[in-house]
């Protein structure tokens, strides 16, 4: 008995956690290119195919039917998150991961986090032990993958028009060295963003570049409503493996720019080539004139 209220709870988690995604399709893929994990060929079908999994797998479970399978896909669902979860926080990154929407249990990504989802796939792998299977475990992978497969089409429906924008926008972005990033500022009328954190921006910063922090994005992207979304937009970080300029840039597609440069190398290569001179704070960088 307290196997099947244990498996009808983690169901209705499930089929709750795949709908707010669903509902929100546009935040949740917000939150799949935080994560830079995947190549962005697939960040679309992530977004779309996850909650679709959740969602199906979760009802399964709440209707005592394909549970096995449905038991599987959950598992390995909550352990590559654990694992890409893990690989940010080595990375020192720190963001919301959009697990549930705006009913996030942590603010951040943390250790904790892991060891929530850890926790769930003990439980998840105590119920699948306890189960019986009644239907051929290939006949379950078969339903639930035609399932899944016509709600992650009927979910695209409405998204895909702009999944084709953010695709083809997404392909278009090109590295720059420091060089052409200055040339662009010149003649072009480039914006320069500097993608790291607000207190990194205040220790020193590029000459005339814009702080817009990866971790808060929305805040500061208030202030640059007004930017005509055609303008060219260049983004740096500290370098060459930080990540946040490219994940800026992926927050700037979702917000109608379309002309997206990252500055190859950022603050470090900067001050490797003698473009920028250092002050009295070893943090603080302007660029020579």
């Amino acid at each position: 008995m307290y196997v099947k209220i244990i498996r009808i709870i983690f169901g209705l988690f499930f089929v709750f956690s795949g709908a707010v995604k669903i509902i929100d399709l546009h935040s949740f893929r917000d939150s799949v290119v935080l994560f830079d994990i995947l190549p962005v060929r697939f960040i679309n079908l992530a977004s779309i195919t996850i909650p679709s999994l959740e969602f199906v797998c979760g009802l399964a479970l709440v209707l005592n039917v394909f549970k096995k399978v449905a038991i599987s896909f959950l598992i390995l669902l909550m352990t590559i998150f654990a694992i890409a979860v893990g690989i940010n926080l080595y990375r020192g990154a720190s963001f919301e991961c959009g697990c549930l929407g705006p009913f996030e249990i942590f603010d951040t990504i943390s250790w904790l986090s892991i060891v929530f989802n850890i926790g769930i796939v003990a439980i998840l792998m105590f119920v699948y032990l306890k189960e019986e299977i009644t239907i051929k475990y290939i006949e379950q992978l078969k339903f639930l993958v035609i399932t899944s497969l016509f709600v992650a089409l009927s979910v695209n429906i409405p998204f895909s028009n702009d999944n084709l924008q953010f695709s083809l926008n997404a392909q278009k972005i090109k590295d720059v060295n420091w060089s052409r990033a200055i040339d662009m500022i010149n003649s072009e009328g480039a914006v320069l963003f500097d993608g790291r954190s607000a207190q990194k921006y205040e220790k020193g910063h590029v000459k005339n570049s814009l702080s817009l922090p990866l971790d808060q994005f929305e805040e500061y992207f208030s202030k640059y409503e007004n930017i005509e979304r055609n303008t060219p937009l260049l983004v740096y970080c500290d370098n060459e493996v930080c990540g946040a300029s490219r994940r800026v840039v992926y927050k700037l597609i979702l917000k109608g720019f379309d002309n997206l440069q990252i500055v190859r190398g950022g603050v470090e290569e900067l001050v490797k080539i003698g473009l920028v001179k250092k002050t009295a704070n070893p943090e603080s960088i302007e660029k020579n004139k």
